[in-house]
């Protein structure tokens, strides 16, 4: 993870300000940051990968299922956030059909491909 560490050191600022913005920006509903991941609905565990997954700076983001075993609620929010990841040019849709491009969502879609900016 860049800019998370220097050296063989980490800089436990730079991840607690990175975990503040992901339960902000993606909407995590936590009582802390220091909360333990499991104890999480299942919604909000796949919205704390998806915000590993951000920090990361990866060019790739490959969907499969990302809302499989969680709630109706839960899946809205996390479509939600792989829209919002598309409009900010962090993620492009390949391989689905054009009715789901244009909506941006696809749940009947067996997998969603996410690939580089």
């Amino acid at each position: 993870m860049k800019g998370f560490s220097t050296g063989m050191f980490l800089n436990e600022k730079r991840i607690e300000d990175a975990g503040q913005k992901n339960i902000a920006s993606l909407r995590i509903k936590t009582p802390s940051i220091d909360e333990i991941v499991g104890q999480l609905s299942g919604g909000n565990q796949q919205k704390v990968v998806i915000g590993k997954w951000v920090n990361t700076d990866a060019d790739i983001f490959i969907f499969d299922e990302p809302t499989r075993g969680i709630d109706v609620g839960a899946k809205v929010e996390v479509y939600n956030v792989m829209n919002s990841l598309v409009k900010q040019g962090q993620v492009r849709y390949h391989g689905l059909p054009r009715k789901c491009l244009r909506s941006l969502v696809c749940p009947t879609a067996s997998s969603l491909c996410a690939a580089a900016r």
